[in-house]
């Protein structure tokens, strides 16, 4: 069995062609359990969102015109799937914004 996930951008700047998607590991000697169900998908999310780490960053995203943003106040490392998934769903129509602190 074979996971294949689809690439992060759609064409190909360079010559205008469809991405293909990519082979990420063959799974004949492993088998799909739901721990590693969830460990695949947790970490191959795309995420657009935007990570803020200083208040100069902030004020940046914050002035930016003519697009609604989300704010995410965390204390992770890491932006949480469901965060990630928005992020990728909704692209270029509302920015979503981690803030780190």
């Amino acid at each position: 069995m074979y996971l294949i996930v689809p690439s992060v951008i759609e064409i190909n700047p360079l010559n205008n062609k469809k991405m293909e998607y990519r082979l990420v590991s063959n799974l004949k000697s492993y088998t799909i359990n739901k721990h590693y169900l969830k460990w695949f998908i947790t970490h191959n999310v795309p995420d657009y969102s935007q990570r803020i780490t200083s208040e100069n960053d902030y004020y940046t995203i914050k002035n930016e015109q003519g697009i609604s943003k989300i704010y995410l106040y965390t204390e992770k490392e890491q932006t949480p799937p469901i965060f990630a998934a928005l992020s990728a769903n909704y692209r270029d129509r509302i920015r979503f914004v981690t803030v780190v602190g």
